[in-house]
């Protein structure tokens, strides 16, 4: 019966995968948090945050989390401030990259495209015809300016998903990289040009590597346009604990 039934979900692109608890699955990327991160109060950096997507994940992912999000965009962030007032979620109107400043934001007409960075116009970006709905000047900036403003002690979980600007994200972070403080991040990469001077993939794992922080697993992989080729995915890394050493499974 087993094998009838992955049989069928196969002809449907459907896979069933074996979850077992306390070990990382690799296609489970809230499951492979709470393997990692190993407590149910953990405070969680929401950067990007859109409407609130990614704070709904967290609260069902963990039983008491302490949630900062931030989203540049005024008109999203008045949907995220209706959608997400909860008791320690603190919702922040500002963007995060490498330095202190000011910058332009463009709000595109899918409002999940929005960021610091124009889109790329080649053929190979699948959103090259989406047009910008507004521009508005923005506050920036670092997280390690947030962070001694605000006595941020730690950051169990830091999520980056800000549209190509992630790796300038993790460069205002690095006194708080360096420091430890930060045990996983997780954030989209994109392998295809979609915005003009976007973060390269390699760049942000050999970033992130210098900090003793390195990569479990890729999630939510996706390929557009028939491509053989990654197109984007979502990645999840995590400090690496003194004397760990890799294992096979037995």
């Amino acid at each position: 019966m087993k094998k009838l039934i992955k049989k069928i979900l196969f002809h449907y692109n459907y896979r069933i995968g074996r979850i077992q608890e306390g070990i990382i699955s690799g296609f489970d990327l809230f499951h492979d948090l709470q393997v990692l991160v190993k407590i149910k109060n953990p405070v969680c950096f929401d950067i990007g945050a859109n409407k609130g997507q990614t704070i709904e994940k967290f609260r069902s992912a963990f039983t008491n989390p302490t949630i900062y999000s931030f989203e540049p965009s005024t008109k999203t962030f008045e949907a995220l401030s209706q959608n997400c007032s909860y008791p320690n979620v603190h919702l922040f109107n500002i963007a995060l990259g490498e330095e202190d400043s000011e910058k332009v934001f463009y709000n595109y007409e899918n409002d999940e495209l929005s960021s610091l960075l124009e889109l790329e116009i080649s053929d190979e970006n699948y959103f090259k015809d989406t047009k910008v709905s507004r521009t508005e000047t923005v506050t920036v900036k670092t997280l390690d300016t947030f962070a001694k403003e605000n006595t941020i002690q730690k950051i169990d979980i830091l999520k980056v998903d800000t549209q190509g600007y992630d790796l300038n994200v993790l460069k205002g972070a690095k006194n708080l990289l360096q420091s430890g403080m930060v045990t996983c991040v997780f954030l989209e990469l994109n392998f295809i040009t979609i915005y003009h001077g976007q973060g390269d993939p390699y760049d942000v794992s050999h970033y992130l590597k210098q900090f003793n922080i390195h990569l479990v697993d890729y999630y939510e992989k996706v390929r557009v346009r028939s491509r053989r080729s990654l197109s984007w995915c979502s990645a999840l890394y995590c400090r690496r604990e003194p004397g760990e050493q890799v294992t096979t499974p037995k």
